[in-house]
């Protein structure tokens, strides 16, 4: 208990660089019980990484598949603007939004110049 008590005193009235060189020091005179505190946090280390790496593969996996399977927007192009056949009326906007895998159908305009 002495060794203790002493070991405090003698650190409390230390600057920061000597701390440093005394904490140093001590582990170098216990090196078994330095590689095994460095050897626990590896393990502990490893044993979250690797769940983690699996995890965030297996997200990633999911994510690719649903991103390749759900298309996210449909382009209509028409080579002929002047063909009435060929436009969106309001009433097949209507039909398309009422397809089971729509979620939102809408006209838009775009210039062929923005598009390119």
């Amino acid at each position: 208990m002495m060794n203790v008590q002493s070991h405090a005193r003698r650190t409390a009235h230390m600057r920061l660089a000597e701390r440093l060189r005394f904490a140093i020091k001590d582990i170098g005179k216990r090196r078994m019980m330095t590689a095994f505190n460095v050897a626990a946090v590896l393990i502990a280390v490893v044993y979250l990484l690797i769940p983690a790496f699996y995890g965030l593969s297996i997200y990633r996996y999911q994510q690719s598949v649903l991103d390749d399977s759900l298309p996210t927007l449909i382009v209509a192009s028409c080579p002929d603007v002047s063909d009435e056949q060929l436009r969106f009326t309001n009433e097949r906007i209507r039909s398309i939004a009422g397809l089971p895998d729509a979620r939102l159908a809408f006209a838009k305009v775009v210039s062929a110049a923005i598009e390119n």
